[in-house]
C-alpha cells in the first residue's frame, strides 16, 4: 500500500528475470562445457519423449541441445547441467531419510545427479518406506493399495524440483515418516501467488526455472504450469486422507502429506497388510 521496503537482491534478480521472460537455468555456465554432458542421458531423453508423441524427434543429441536453447553454440546452460551433467552436482543435492521421530533417523540418501533421475531415486526411496495393501476383493487378482497415491506424491516431487531455487545451493529436504511424508524445498512463492491459491488452483504459474519445466513437460512429468498442485490435493483428498498441509518455512515451500486417519478408517473389506521390504540405496 503506501509503505515502502527495501528489496532484497533476489527480489530485484527475480523482478528482472520476469521482465525479460528468462530464468537462471536460461543463463549460460560459464564454467561448463560439452565434455560435462553425458550424451547418453540426451539419448535415453529423446527416446522417453518419442514415446509419448506421434511426431518423433529426428535430431541428434547435439542438435536436440540447440533446438530447445539447452545450449548456445559450444555454451552450456545450467538448465543442461542440471538434465545432463555427467558428474554430480552439489546445488542439485536431495537428502531424504526415514524418520522415526523428528530426531531419531533410521536410514538416509543422498543424492546428486541430473534432475530426472532424482525423480525416480525419491520415488524409489518413498515407496520402499511405506506400507501397502493388497485387498482380497473375490477377484483373480487382488487389488493394491498404497499408503499414498503415488501419482499425487510424484506431482509434489516433480514440482519441488522444478521450483527449487538452485542459486542458492541449499538442498531440498524429503522426510518419509510411518504416517506423513515432508517435502522442503527452498524458494519462495512468487510475489503474485498465495498459498490459497495453491489450493485453489487459481494461480498462473511461471516456473522459476523454465527451460527445465519444459522438458519435464516434454516428457509428460507435468501437463500444464499451474495445475499440477490442486490435482495433487483433489487427488490425496479423494483418497480419504487429509488435505496436505503447504506452507512457507526457513526461505521455501513446505508440504506435509499426512497418512489415514486411523479414527476414520473402515474396514469393508478382508485387508493383508504388508510393508514392503527395505531397499539399500
Amino acid at each position: 500500500k503506501n509503505s515502502n521496503h527495501l528489496m532484497t537482491i533476489d527480489e530485484i534478480t527475480n523482478i528482472y528475470l520476469k521482465a525479460r521472460n528468462r530464468s537462471w537455468d536460461m543463463f549460460i555456465d560459464n564454467e561448463a562445457s560439452l565434455n560435462d554432458l553425458d550424451f547418453d542421458k540426451v539419448n535415453k531423453l529423446i527416446g522417453k519423449i518419442n514415446n509419448s508423441r506421434d511426431i518423433k524427434i529426428a535430431e541428434d543429441p547435439l542438435s536436440f541441445l540447440r533446438k530447445y536453447d539447452l545450449i548456445t553454440s559450444e555454451e552450456i546452460t545450467n538448465a543442461a547441467m542440471l538434465l545432463f551433467s555427467k558428474k554430480p552436482l552439489f546445488y542439485s543435492e536431495i537428502q531424504i531419510g526415514l524418520f522415526q521421530t523428528d530426531t531419531v533417523i533410521k536410514k538416509s540418501l543422498t543424492i546428486k545427479t541430473d534432475l530426472l533421475s532424482e525423480v525416480d531415486l525419491v520415488m524409489d526411496f518413498i515407496m520402499s518406506h511405506i506400507t501397502k495393501e493388497y485387498i482380497i476383493t473375490g477377484k483373480p487378482q487382488r487389488d493394491e493399495r498404497w499408503q499414498y497415491p503415488l501419482s499425487a506424491v510424484r506431482e509434489f516431487i516433480v514440482n519441488a524440483i522444478i521450483h527449487r531455487d538452485y542459486r542458492s545451493g541449499v538442498h531440498s529436504q524429503f522426510r518419509v515418516y510411518k504416517d506423513k511424508l515432508v517435502i522442503w524445498n527452498i524458494g519462495k512463492l512468487p510475489g503474485d501467488i498465495s498459498i490459497e491459491d495453491l489450493y485453489s488452483g487459481s494461480e498462473k504459474s511461471t516456473p522459476r526455472n523454465l527451460k527445465i519445466a519444459e522438458i519435464f513437460k516434454e516428457v509428460g512429468l507435468i501437463e500444464k504450469y499451474g495445475s499440477g498442485v490442486k490435482r495433487a490435493i483433489d487427488e490425496i483428498v479423494s483418497y480419504n486422507l487429509p488435505q496436505p498441509e503447504i506452507k512457507e518455512i526457513s526461505g521455501g515451500i513446505n508440504v506435509d502429506i499426512f497418512g489415514e486417519k486411523s479414527s476414520e478408517k473402515t474396514v469393508e473389506k478382508t485387508v493383508e497388510k504388508t510393508v514392503e521390504k527395505t531397499v539399500e540405496k
